[in-house]
């Protein structure tokens, strides 16, 4: 079968209504809400990860329903089963920040951004503080602030 499943959340991510995604999307209704520029990179994570086994990541914008364009960060793995066939992929998308477009595939850097933004939005001042120390320390460039500190 070439489903998904998610929950509300991961519904709401992508502009499709909760009930359709419960029940399964097609894989392919997914990757036609990629933007081009990034489907094929995206589409080859993926297709290495249930050939390998390894991780999937990486960073990608969609086409939302109302024409906006949001960007998400992707992890994923694929399991197999007693006889090592690809039996099972599992994953998370997460929203990721305007500021955070730039992120690429380097996951680190985008479980930082999406823990700084978390931290950002709740008022944890001394871990935003952390993660903003974190991200700078995984090099220039990788991540652009209005704060300096």
């Amino acid at each position: 079968m070439n489903a998904l499943y998610g929950d509300a959340i991961f519904a709401k991510l992508y502009g499709i209504a909760p009930e359709v995604v419960s029940a399964g999307v097609d894989v392919e209704v997914i990757l036609g809400k990629i933007i081009e520029e990034d489907r094929h990179r995206i589409a080859g994570n993926v297709r290495k990860a249930i050939l390998t086994g390894e991780l999937s990541s990486g960073s990608y914008r969609i086409l939302l329903p109302d024409g906006k364009l949001r960007t998400l960060t992707s992890f994923g793995r694929c399991f197999r089963n007693e006889s090592g066939d690809a039996s099972f992929y599992s994953g998370a998308v997460i929203d990721t920040p305007a500021s955070g477009q730039a992120l690429g595939n380097d996951p680190l850097v985008a479980l930082c951004q999406a823990a700084l933004s978390l931290a950002e939005q709740r008022g944890n001042e001394l871990t935003a503080r952390y993660l903003l120390s974190a991200l700078k320390s995984v090099g220039p460039g990788s991540h652009s602030t209005s704060e300096d500190g």
